[in-house]
């Protein structure tokens, strides 16, 4: 698990330097001073959150990166926006999103009611790839093409995040880690990989297509590393948040053998809300 005191006194420091004048924290004497939790929120963005999607709210979501290049279609990017905006505040419109301050959106959210529900989320979709060929025009390479999944995932958890800013909402945790490195460390017996089993929120990112394709003793030992992982985890009522680089819809009867009963479990509840990136429609639910 991440620690985040150094970042968050670093932050301090910037915070009452700038909102209260003060190089040391300590000697602030305002009867409610918010730098410590506001330092305390941007720790964890920082260091919960991948390099390079930090800074993305709701607002920026329309199906484009940071350099205006399209990453969904329209109508699959307005159905995965308003999956999102459900989730995170439940009945709001795009327009009520767009005029809102984020102080305003955050008195809305109900990521804490989701959370104690332990609602999960399921990002999904099959990527288109470009195909990279040499100056002799033979195929050098093939890269998978972006679809936004990882920026959906940061988007909520940044607003998961933000809850720090309510009173009383300052003990929820929250995590990220990438799929080959979680069950990598499940499978050594790693403590810091057994931590996250009792994360709050915890986002699994970058759940490659290659184990639905191994053998059946290879699919049989994933399932035996993270079935006691993820079971945990939902008998505890933690959402999880894991992020496919492949349709799960179309590969969901292969899901149970690939990954344990564990994660079919999570796919395949029907309180799990399932975001497709895929070029078809995403699904509706929250």
């Amino acid at each position: 698990m991440k620690q985040i005191e150094k970042i968050k006194a670093k932050l301090l420091k910037e915070y009452a330097k700038k909102e209260c004048k003060l190089d040391n924290p300590s000697q602030c004497k305002k009867s409610r001073c918010d730098c410590k939790i506001r330092a305390e929120v941007a720790a964890l963005i920082k260091i919960v959150i991948p390099k390079g999607f930090r800074n993305f709210s709701i607002h920026d979501f329309d199906g484009c990166d940071k350099d205006n290049h399209i990453l969904l279609e329209t109508e699959v990017a307005r159905i995965a926006k308003e999956q999102i905006m459900k989730y995170c505040w439940g009945k709001i419109s795009n327009d009520d999103v767009i005029k809102l301050s984020p102080g305003d959106l955050l008195k809305r959210s109900i990521i804490d009611s989701r959370i104690l529900n332990g609602k999960s989320i399921i990002i999904h979709g099959r990527s288109d790839r470009k195909i990279i060929r040499d100056e002799d025009n033979e195929i050098s390479s093939i890269k998978s093409l972006p679809r936004g999944r990882t920026l959906i995932a940061s988007i909520m958890t940044r607003e998961a995040i933000r809850l720090r800013l309510k009173k009383h909402k300052h003990m929820i945790s929250y995590d990220w880690i990438d799929f080959p490195q979680l069950f990598g460390g499940l499978k050594t017996n790693d403590q810091d990989a057994k931590d996250y089993v009792c994360c709050d929120w915890l986002v699994i990112d970058n759940i490659i297509e290659r184990f639905l394709h191994t053998s059946e003793n290879a699919k049989s030992f994933v399932a035996s590393i993270l079935d006691p992982f993820f079971l945990t985890r939902i008998q505890q009522g933690l959402p999880t948040i894991l992020v496919f680089k492949f349709d799960v819809k179309e590969k969901n009867y292969l899901i149970e053998d690939a990954f344990g009963i564990g994660i079919s479990k999570i796919v395949n509840d029907k309180d799990t809300l399932t975001i497709s990136v895929s070029s078809t429609d995403g699904e509706n639910g929250a």
